[in-house]
Order: structure tokens, then C-alpha cells, then sequence
């Protein structure tokens, strides 16, 4: 029987296609995992820095009301001293009604200082995890940073030594058959050729007719009619 011209080339071919994109799908899953990796820490790093900025304003505000707190103490000393050596009676109870006023806003004061000291230790706390976190995270995309590498190089190495026997292949087809193949190879997600199994395309999964499935088996060259792929004996 008289093999058609580009068939055992179509056939190789087909092999080395299945290859490629399991190689392809391979690479991808492992790029998938080092991204998500990379993608938790940069997230991680984001919350530190937030988590860091929020600190630093508490703390801010903390040392603000502290500073506030020490004015007023300042402020009730010298009022006491003015008291206590005032000669008047009038000017006595003014002084004195002023430091009333001082003592209570003092307690105010006091109060606010506290709660913002413990905004602050709970924010650094917070800080401090953030912090820790996004140091693991970042280990952790280092570490699948090289596992990427480490186990995407032979795979990129195969991936490339296939493509050149596929090129390689490819250009022993003749010029109208090597065009169709290469325009099928991108319009039909890397698979141009493919087996006809049980009847049906393995490609499209539609049902080959009987006399192009006894075609096939002949050794002719098929193509199938809803798809446009060549079809191989399953």
C-alpha cells in the first residue's frame, strides 16, 4: 500500500505535539505555584507596611497626648507655686478655680494616655506579626523561586528540543501540507493531528463517518469535517 505523502511525518508529528503540550502544561503548573507564592508575599509585605504606618501613627498620637499631659503637669506646678504665694483672697480662689480646672482635665488627659498606650503596644503587636509574616512569606517565595528553576530547566530544555524536531519535522512536509499543518497548529490550541478513536475525532470529539474512518484505515490522508484537524488510525 502506497503511504500518502507527509503521513509518517503527520504521525511523528502528532507524538511530538502531545509531548509539547503536556511539557507546556507541566511548566505552566509549576509558574502557577511560584506566582501564588510570590503573590503571598508581596500581599504580605503590603499588610506589614500598613500594619507599620498604622503603628507609627498610633504612637504618634500617643507621644502627643504624653507631651500634652507633661505641659499640664508643668502648667499645674506653676499654678500651685502661683497659689501659694498670692496675698489676696480674690485672687487666691481664681488660682485655685483654675487649678480645679487643670486637675480635671489632667485626669482626662491621664486617661487618654493610657488608652493610646495600649493602642500603641497592640498596634506594634500587630506590627510586629505583620512583620514576621511577610519574612516567612518572603522566604517561602524564595524557596519556590528556586524550585521553579530547579525543576523548570530540564522541562524548558525538553520543551525546546522538542519544538526543533518539530520544526525539523515539520519542513520535510510538503509546502501545501506544512502550511495547513502550521496554520492548524495555532488555530486548534497545539494539536493539528490527532487520533480517530472508536469513531470519533480526538480532537473536536465529533463522530467520524463511516467511509472517511475506512479512508483513514487505508492510510489516506483525513481530515476531519468538523475541526479541520488530520486524523490518524486510533
Amino acid at each position: 500500500m502506497r503511504v500518502p505523502a507527509g503521513l509518517l511525518e503527520l504521525a511523528a508529528l502528532a507524538a511530538i505535539d502531545e509531548r509539547r503540550l503536556k511539557l507546556r502544561h507541566q511548566i505552566a503548573e509549576l509558574r502557577l505555584r511560584r506566582d501564588a507564592a510570590l503573590k503571598t508575599a508581596i500581599n504580605a509585605s503590603s499588610l506589614s507596611a500598613t500594619a507599620s504606618a498604622r503603628a507609627a501613627d498610633v504612637l504618634k498620637s500617643s507621644n502627643e497626648v504624653g507631651a500634652k499631659l507633661a505641659a499640664s503637669e508643668t502648667e499645674m506646678r506653676r499654678l500651685v507655686a502661683q497659689m501659694e504665694s498670692t496675698g489676696g483672697v480674690k485672687e487666691y480662689e481664681a488660682v485655685k478655680a483654675r487649678i480645679a480646672e487643670r486637675e480635671h482635665l489632667r485626669g482626662e488627659l491621664e486617661t487618654l494616655a493610657l488608652e493610646c498606650m495600649e493602642r500603641a503596644e497592640a498596634a506594634s503587636t500587630v506590627a510586629a506579626k505583620c512583620a514576621g509574616d511577610a519574612a516567612q512569606s518572603a522566604s517561602e517565595a524564595r524557596d519556590a523561586e528556586a524550585r521553579y528553576a530547579l525543576a523548570a530547566a530540564p522541562l524548558d530544555a525538553e520543551l525546546d528540543a522538542a519544538n526543533h524536531s518539530a520544526d525539523a519535522t515539520s519542513a520535510s512536509l510538503p509546502e501545501a501540507l506544512r502550511t495547513e499543518y502550521l496554520s492548524l497548529l495555532h488555530r486548534q490550541g497545539g494539536r493539528p493531528v490527532v487520533r480517530c478513536e472508536n469513531g470519533t475525532c480526538d480532537g473536536c470529539f465529533t463522530s467520524v463517518g463511516s467511509h472517511a474512518k475506512s479512508r483513514i484505515l487505508e492510510g489516506e490522508l483525513v481530515r476531519c469535517d468538523s475541526c479541520g484537524r488530520f486524523l490518524l488510525p486510533g
